[in-house]
């Protein structure tokens, strides 16, 4: 088979491929922001250098769904710096442009527009950090698309049935079938493919002589039963898969487990958004040549990238050098003593990962995490950081660990394994999703009475959205926006009812219990409120990394010689159990996040401002006089909006304002 280095290049598509991207990440850390942009500046470059025809991005262009203006400003100057120019695109569209841009006003690729001069076209799908949000379905990729400087592709418009049409492109001989499916929720994408309601429609002309390039940006590695997508999945004619989402670089190609011919390029992140070892493999992007049914992947190592590197340890090994009789203190020095070896020692190993490009950070980023038994040999990793606060860029190197448990039948248990496993409880609809787990606690403490634990002011269905938006979109005021509207729906309607001191708390549970029957409505309400307004991330800036990201470590294995396609088709292959193996859940840190979001700005929307406990007040009476077998309880929401409700009928008299005793936590 001849390479296709050795062919005429007017029949070859030449491809730079990249993914995740993450633009605007750490932007509210001065030290960090420019990482993202930094190394997109280098891949666009890349793509330039190596005159290819267009450059194919897997999702998560942005970092944030609703990017900050700022990240959308230097994102467009760079598009504009790099693909705006007077040569000429060697390559054709020949699909249909309202079926494969259908949000746009006027479908069509950028580069047949005749009012502005694209040179480098960039075709990209949505991926989950920049999906498609409010009725409209608009993502922040589709601010590019609408100024013409990107193509966005891979759009899905109704979740019960999908339909993927690729975008047909020919470059002399060569016919290139690009097929695109932007981020859907991995358990949804799952049961679709399983039910067999995600179809491929390919090629009506001649479909054996087109190359079937797919894009999609999901859940590789197993995260659950049905959290993400098999191999084997994926049809048995697609002749290359682009994997987004997942980090780790696995550049070359790999056959797809449980298919004969179709082949997966995982080109992984360009910048860390977490420590972890997935992430601490070397970045590259791919240099893609398609001629006819050949492909081959090209390697380019991206040399702007922060220098990141990673050691796990166990505190056992540790200590037994340490003094049998040393008291906690001693054990937790001597612990401590190490731990700063181990990391001076990686701050010299991150020397070597630096490449001498102008643009590539020297302060690594470092982690070292710590399997231990017994908390008393920890110690305070907070402080530790700060004796290097010159030298590296984060602020959490030491991560804490529990060593798995081995039971007496000598299975280890991994606590973080099992708490991974409990957020898959539900199989069948939504799986591990923090918003079902949210909403079926306080569910479950109503139906179960159970007093201590139920949201008197606040809908289950509101602040479970809330959270959802917190934790998968970093929507740090997702929650206490929706806490404030809430109480201020609450309030509008007692005044409504001109309720008095008497009725106030028979209307106000009776309005929560109204609202609790109408979830659907609720879901609809936070999603138009959070749509509609720009978020302002709350989190503090430092240089904190996201914490760990499950990515499963595999060898690559170069390949170098040209992939040629059987002409023969496959079927759709049938389902199969098989999978990789478990690992940890990508997105602890987003959880990690979102709680610290929470906690503040709940605090800020109810503060507590009830009297400290005297002595005189025992457990049994802390919940006030409404007696140990009551219903009812009183809440600090509760008592905001009553004390709100009663200073705002008498704005000059707040000294006759109802009483509440609120002695609940």
């Amino acid at each position: 088979v001849p390479s296709t280095g050795d062919v005429v290049d007017e029949h070859t598509f030449k491809i730079l491929v990249a993914t995740d991207n993450h633009l605007g990440y750490c932007d509210n850390n001065p030290a960090r922001e420019n990482d993202s942009f930094d190394t997109f500046e280098e891949i666009l470059k890349l793509a330039v250098d190596n005159d290819v025809d267009f450059v194919l991005l897997g999702g998560d262009l942005f970092h944030e769904n609703k990017p900050r203006p700022n990240v959308l400003r230097k994102t467009t100057e760079l598009l504009r710096k790099y693909c705006l120019g007077s040569k000429p695109v060697s390559f054709q569209y020949v699909g249909n442009p309202e079926r494969d841009f259908p949000n746009e006003d006027d479908p069509e690729v950028n580069y047949y527009n005749a009012n502005i001069n694209i040179a480098l076209p960039v075709f990209t799908i949505h991926g989950n950090h920049d999906d498609p949000v409010g009725s409209t379905k608009t993502s922040a990729v589709d601010h590019l698309a609408a100024a013409k400087l990107v193509n966005h592709f891979g759009q899905w418009e109704n979740l019960n049935n999908i339909t993927v049409s690729p975008v047909l492109l020919t470059k002399g001989h060569t016919k290139l079938a690009l097929y695109g499916l932007g981020h859907l929720k991995d358990d949804r994408l799952n049961r679709l493919m399983h039910d067999k309601k995600l179809t491929f429609h390919g090629p009506e002309e001649d479909p054996k002589a087109w190359f079937n390039l797919f894009v999609l940006h999901q859940n590789r590695v197993k995260h659950g039963p049905k959290n993400y997508i098999p191999e084997n999945y994926i049809p048995g004619y697609m002749d290359l898969v682009v994997w987004g989402h997942e980090h780790e670089c696995r550049i070359h190609q790999e056959l797809a487990e449980g298919l004969v011919k179709t082949y997966i390029c995982q080109p992984g992140s360009s910048v860390a958004t977490s420590l972890c070892a997935g992430e601490a493999v070397e970045k590259h992007v791919a240099l893609l040549k398609i001629n006819k049914r050949m492909f081959r992947i090209e390697k380019l190592k991206l040399q702007t990238v922060r220098p990141l590197v990673i050691k796990d340890i166990t505190a056992k090994e540790i200590l037994e050098k340490c003094p049998r009789n040393a008291s906690s203190k001693e054990r937790s020095k001597h612990m401590e003593k190490y731990v700063e070896n181990v990391v001076n020692g990686l701050i010299q190993d991150a020397e070597d990962l630096l490449t001498g490009h102008e643009k590539q950070p020297t302060a690594p980023l470092v982690r070292v995490r710590v399997f231990h038994d017994d908390v008393e040999d920890t110690f305070n990793p907070i402080r530790f950081s700060q004796r290097f606060v010159d030298k590296v860029i984060n602020d959490d190197i030491v991560m804490f660990k529990k060593t798995a448990v081995k039971r007496e039948d000598g299975i280890e248990i991994d606590a973080d394994e099992i708490g991974e496993m409990m957020t898959h409880y539900d199989e069948d609809d939504l799986e591990g999703h923090v918003e079902n787990i949210v909403e079926n606690y306080f569910t479950q403490a109503r139906n179960n009475d159970e007093t201590n634990s139920l949201l008197e002011v606040l809908s289950e269905r509101g602040l479970s959205e809330a959270v959802k938006s917190a934790v998968e979109k970093e929507d740090y005021q997702a929650i206490s926006i929706v806490i404030e509207s809430q109480i201020e729906k609450a309030i509008k309607h007692l005044i409504n009812k001109n309720v008095t001191e008497e009725t106030v708390n028979d209307e106000l549970i009776e309005f929560r219990q109204r609202r609790s029957n109408m979830p659907d409505q609720e879901k609809k309400e936070v999603d138009e409120m959070l749509s509609q307004r720009k978020p302002k991330k709350t989190k503090a800036s430092n240089g904190g990394s996201d914490g760990e990201e499950g990515v499963e470590n595999a060898n690559n294995e170069d390949g170098d010689s040209p992939i040629e396609i059987d002409d023969d088709a496959d079927d759709v292959p049938s389902r199969s159990r098989g999978g990789r193996g478990a690992a940890t859940r990508a997105r602890g840190a987003a959880r990690g996040r979102g709680g610290r979001g929470r906690g503040k700005n709940a605090a800020a929307v109810s503060p507590d401002t009830s009297p400290p406990p005297t002595s005189s007040r025992g457990r049994a009476s802390a919940r006030g006089s409404r007696g140990k077998g009551a219903k009812e309880t009183s809440s600090r929401g509760k008592t905001l909006v009553q004390t709100t409700l009663t200073n705002r009928r008498s704005p000059r008299k707040a000294s006759q304002a109802m009483h509440f005793d609120d002695d609940s936590d």
